[in-house]
C-alpha cells in the first residue's frame, strides 16, 4: 500500500504525535497512579463526547511550568503545575474537556490545511522511534510540522478556537455530571496564576487569550444550565491526585 496516501484520520494521528513529542520539552511524570487517573477522567468524558470513539492519550511532564497543549489525534500534553492548581475533578474534567474540544473540532488541522503545511506523515511513527545518525526527508517534514504547530499554538488569531473550546467543555461536563461551577473556577486559577507571573505562558506554550473575556463568555453560556447541578468529586480527586 503507498504509504503517501495515508487514510485522513491516520495522518491527523501522526502529525499529533509528532506535535506532542515536540511539546514533551521535559521528562514524563513517573506516577503510574496518578497518570492512571487522569486516563479514566479523561476517557470517561470522551465517552460524553461526539468523538467517543477516539483514544484520547493524556501525558503529563514533569514541570512546573502551567499550560496544557492539545495536538491533532487525541494527544493531550499537560504539565504537573499545572495540575497542581486543581482543587477537585470537577477542575480537572474542565480542563481536560477543553483541551478535549479542541481536538474534536480539529482545531489544529484546521489550522494546518488552511496555512498549506506540507505533510508526509506516512512513516511518522517509524520515523520517531528509530535512532539514527541523519535525518529522513519524512524526519525533516515531522519536524517542520512540529514547528509550524508551535507557531500556530502562538497565534492570537486563535482566540475564538478558545472559546468555542470552553463552549463545548460545558456540553461534556455537563453531559458526564460534574459541577459546571468547575470551568468557572479554573479559569479564575488561572487568570490569578498568569496575573502574579506575567511570562508564565512562554514561547513554547500556548497563549491563551484574555481570561476576562473567556470568563464573561462562559457566565453567559452557564444561562442555559440554571438547572443543571453537577457533582465535584472532590473524595476521589484527593485519593489519586497525590504528587
Amino acid at each position: 500500500k503507498d504509504k503517501k496516501h495515508k487514510p485522513p484520520y491516520e495522518r491527523e494521528h501522526s502529525i499529533g504525535f509528532t506535535c506532542a513529542s515536540a511539546a514533551a520539552d521535559a521528562p514524563l511524570l513517573e506516577n503510574e497512579d496518578l497518570v492512571n487517573y487522569i486516563h479514566s477522567v479523561g476517557w470517561y468524558i470522551a465517552e460524553c463526547t461526539d468523538r467517543y470513539d477516539m483514544r484520547f492519550n493524556y501525558y503529563i511532564i514533569d514541570t512546573d511550568r502551567v499550560n496544557a497543549v492539545s495536538c491533532p489525534g487525541g494527544y493531550i500534553v499537560l504539565t504537573k503545575g499545572l495540575l497542581k492548581l486543581l482543587n477537585d475533578e470537577s477542575e480537572l474534567a474542565a480542563l481536560l474537556a477543553h483541551e478535549m474540544a479542541h481536538v474534536i473540532a480539529g482545531h489544529g488541522m484546521i489550522e494546518v490545511i488552511d496555512n498549506k503545511v506540507q505533510i508526509k506523515a506516512g512513516t511518522a511513527f517509524d520515523s520517531l522511534n528509530k535512532q539514527t545518525g541523519g535525518a529522513t526527508e519524512a524526519e525533516k517534514d515531522l519536524v517542520a510540522i512540529a514547528n509550524r504547530a508551535v507557531s500556530i499554538a502562538n497565534s492570537p488569531k486563535l482566540d475564538e478556537y478558545e472559546f468555542e473550546a470552553d463552549e463545548m467543555a460545558l456540553q461534556y461536563m455537563a453531559r458526564s455530571g460534574y459541577d459546571l461551577d468547575g470551568h468557572v473556577r479554573l479559569l479564575n486559577t488561572l487568570m490569578s496564576k498568569h496575573e502574579q507571573t506575567i511570562d508564565i505562558f512562554d514561547l513554547n506554550y500556548r497563549n491563551h487569550p484574555d481570561f476576562k473575556e473567556r470568563l464573561n463568555r462562559t457566565g453567559k453560556a452557564l444561562r442555559e444550565y440554571r438547572r443543571y447541578n453537577g457533582m465535584t468529586f472532590s473524595e476521589s480527586f484527593r485519593e489519586n491526585m497525590v504528587f
